[in-house]
């Protein structure tokens, strides 16, 4: 356990908490897609928002680019283009640390992202640009989950009518989707 951990914190990814701090900061982001995006689901805000988890390569803080390894979580509100898996970004907005929780009992969102190597937050707001760079740069593999996933949503948003298809697509796929309180 001892060796496990110090090998964890030496990690060069841990690195990333040391430039984060717990006040929003504006940064230019260079990284990879390194999951399949999530619409998310919010009934009273219009704007399409993404969710996804960013693995960096550069940062620019004000300084000039300079290399980073690490992940971070990135709300991506209103993109112009959604990002897809794999995807090779150059993206502005804030980043800032994982808050830790402020009650006793409430969740901890900073040990459930730590335990993922996840140690930061992004957010971009309506103004912030995001560029692809190169499309499908990570697993072959993935990709081809991921796309299968996408090909299912469709069949089942094809197939069932929206009360249906939005339970479907909760059990089956894990989505978070707009169900009447009856079917809750």
């Amino acid at each position: 356990g001892w060796l496990r951990m110090s090998l964890w914190v030496s990690h060069p990814s841990t690195q990333l908490e040391c430039l984060l701090s717990d006040e929003p900061q504006t940064v230019r982001l260079h990284g990879i897609v390194w999951d399949d995006p999530v619409e998310l689901f919010a009934p009273f805000d219009a704007a399409f928002r993404q969710t996804c988890v960013l693995e960096l390569l550069h940062a620019d803080r004000g300084a000039g680019w300079e290399p980073v390894t690490g992940r971070v979580h990135a709300m991506l509100r209103a993109p112009k283009a959604p990002v897809a898996y794999g995807d090779e970004v150059l993206i502005e907005g804030e980043w800032s640390r994982v808050p830790t929780p402020s009650n006793p009992g409430q969740y901890d969102w900073h040990a459930a992202l730590w335990r993922q190597r996840i140690f930061g937050l992004f957010r971009t707001g309506p103004a912030d640009g995001i560029a692809v760079l190169q499309p499908q740069q990570g697993s072959p593999v993935l990709a081809a989950v991921f796309r299968l996933r996408a090909r299912w949503e469709m069949l089942i948003q094809q197939t069932f009518n929206e009360r249906d298809a939005g339970l479907l697509r909760s059990l089956l796929l894990g989505q978070r989707v707009a169900l009447d309180q009856e079917l809750k």
